[in-house]
Order: C-alpha cells, then structure tokens, then sequence
C-alpha cells in the first residue's frame, strides 16, 4: 500500500517512522489543547490524556485517547492568524482538518491566506478564513499525536488533522 501525503509527496508505509514525521505536521510549544483535564499546553499532553475532538459523522464533539505523541525538531515554522482572531504557531507544512479536502486534511502552506479551515467557538465549529501567515526561518520543537478515533484535535481553537500515520491509501 501506499502512503500519500497532500502536497505529491509519497512514502511506502514502511518508511514513515524515519522520514515522514519530520516532514508532517506539528504544533510550537504553548500551543492550547483541550483535554479532560482542561485546556493544557501540548508539551504538558501525557499519553493517557484524553484529547477533544469533532466527530463529522455524528456531527458532534468527542473524546479519544491519545495512541501517541510525536515530538519532533523541523526547520521553519508559520504563525496563521484567522478573521474571528484565532493564531497558531505551527510547522509550515502543519495540516488543517477539513472534510471537505483529499483526506479531509490540508497544509497551511498549500491552504494561503483566504484558506477556509475550521475553528472551536465556545461548543460550536464554525467555518473560519485565514487572515494572515508570518513564517519565520528557524529550528523549532514541535509536538503531534496519532489519535485513536477521529483524525482531528483542537489548537489554540483551530481543528487541525493529527499524524495520519494509520490511513493507508490504495
């Protein structure tokens, strides 16, 4: 099977533990996560957290366990900033969560200023546009999860799609 990421970039399975976490997704220290035990900094997750998260199906909020966090040093990084004010710190390649892209998922880089993504206001996910993108040329930690139920978790109040390491594509 192949392993196909959103921007022509393409892995075997096999290779994902060596080559493609460096080059996916991820958040910046500080970034909020909303858990059971309240809205906590991602580098403060454990892997017995339980991560909040929207469920497109039933069309509503769920929990999932956390399989595993995935820490990470990448090259370059994003600040986005939404019109309803939201602001995430991110890799420049960190993907959206949107069910209505390949894979319901979609990289801030490819997504632009004007991008729609999806954003947590209060207990309702309401469609939001990029306002802005400042990247910055530096090494940074950053930090991920493979989530056990729906491929979605929030930060800083905007729904990203986490490490798809177990979607495998034909």
């Amino acid at each position: 099977s192949r392993f196909d990421t959103y921007d022509g970039y393409s892995t075997q399975f096999d290779d994902i533990e060596t080559g493609f976490q460096t080059y996916t997704s991820c958040v910046l220290p500080g970034t909020k996560i909303i858990s059971k035990r309240g809205e906590i900094n991602v580098e403060d997750t454990k892997e017995d957290d339980i991560i909040k998260i929207f469920n497109f199906e039933t069309k509503k909020w769920e929990w999932s366990s956390i399989d595993e966090i995935i820490t990470n040093k990448v090259q370059g990084w994003s600040k986005i900033e939404t019109e309803l004010g939201k602001t995430l710190k991110c890799s420049n390649s960190h993907l959206l969560y949107h069910p209505d892209y390949t894979n319901c998922a979609i990289a801030i880089d490819k997504l632009g200023v004007g991008g729609e993504l999806y954003v947590y206001d209060g207990e309702r996910l309401v469609i939001d546009k990029i306002k802005s993108i400042e990247s910055f040329d530096e090494e940074v930690q950053v930090w991920n999860y493979e989530l056990d139920i729906v491929h979605n978790y929030i930060s800083d109040g905007i729904l990203s799609h986490n490490m798809p390491a177990k979607l495998a594509y034909a």
